[in-house]
C-alpha cells in the first residue's frame, strides 16, 4: 500500500529550512523547469509569474501550463486572478534546486498554503509501464486515499492511503494500460471516480484530487506529461 511520502513545506519555515540545506549543498546555480496545474475549482482563470515575470496566461480550471526554464535559487512564485472585478494575487518564496523539474498546483486563493509545489521525476519509465503522481488539492478533504484499477482486474495496482491535503505522492510505476481510478475522503463523505483512464508506455501522468465549483464534492482529474 502506498502513501504520502513528500511533505511539502509552506512559506517561512519552508523558506528557511530549504535555506539551510542549499548552504550545505549549495545546488542552486543552473536552470531549473517549472509549470503550473489550476487544480482550484472555484477560481476564474488565473496568471503564473516568477519573480513579476509572466510566464503562463489566463489559465483554466483542469489547465496545465508549458513547462518554463527559469534560474534555480531563491523565487517568488505568483498566482494571479480576478475576483468581482478586483486583481488578487497570492505569493510564495522557494529555493529551488537547479536542474529538477517542478509542478506548482493550485487548490485555491485563500494564502500561500494553496500553493503546492510538487518535484516531479522527468526520467523515462521502465519498459511498459507509465509513472504516476498523485496529488491532493481538495482542501475540504483534510485526508484522501485512493485506487487505481486495471479493467482487467479487480485488485488495484495503486492503492494510496491517508494522503494529506498539500502532499504529493512519491511517483509510482504502473503497467500501461486502461485502469478505473476512485478517491474518497478519509471519513467517507466524499467520493468520486473516473473509467477507463489510460496510461501510455513511457509517459508520466499527475492525477489531481481536487474539488467540483464552489460545492465540496471531490473531482478527479489526470494531467499527461510527455
Amino acid at each position: 500500500m502506498a502513501s504520502a511520502t513528500r511533505i511539502l513545506l509552506f512559506p517561512v519555515l519552508a523558506s528557511l529550512l530549504l535555506i539551510g540545506i542549499a548552504a550545505c549543498d549549495n545546488n542552486t546555480d543552473g536552470p531549473v523547469r517549472i509549470r503550473v496545474v489550476h487544480a482550484a475549482s472555484a477560481t476564474g482563470s488565473i496568471d503564473f509569474l516568477v519573480n513579476f515575470d509572466v510566464l503562463a496566461r489566463n489559465l483554466t480550471y483542469r489547465e496545465a501550463g508549458a513547462y518554463v526554464q527559469i534560474e534555480s535559487g531563491l523565487n517568488l512564485l505568483e498566482v494571479r486572478t480576478e475576483i468581482e472585478g478586483v486583481e488578487v494575487s497570492i505569493t510564495r518564496e522557494v529555493l529551488m534546486e537547479a536542474g529538477r523539474p517542478y509542478t506548482l498546483v493550485v487548490t485555491g486563493i485563500a494564502d500561500a498554503t494553496s500553493l503546492v509545489l510538487v518535484e516531479d521525476n522527468r526520467s523515462t519509465p521502465p519498459a511498459g509501464q507509465a509513472r504516476v503522481t498523485v496529488v491532493h488539492a481538495a482542501e475540504a478533504a483534510t485526508t484522501v486515499s485512493l485506487t487505481a484499477t486495471p479493467d482487467s482486474s479487480s485488485t488495484p495496482t495503486l492503492d494510496v492511503a491517508n494522503l494529506a491535503f498539500g502532499n504529493a505522492t512519491e511517483p509510482e510505476t504502473l503497467d500501461a494500460g486502461s485502469y478505473d481510478i476512485t478517491v474518497f475522503s478519509t471519513d467517507g463523505t466524499r467520493t468520486a471516480t473516473l473509467s477507463e483512464v489510460t496510461f501510455d508506455v513511457g509517459r508520466r501522468y499527475l492525477i489531481v484530487v481536487a474539488h467540483v465549483g464552489d460545492t465540496q464534492a471531490l473531482s478527479l482529474f489526470v494531467i499527461a506529461d510527455g
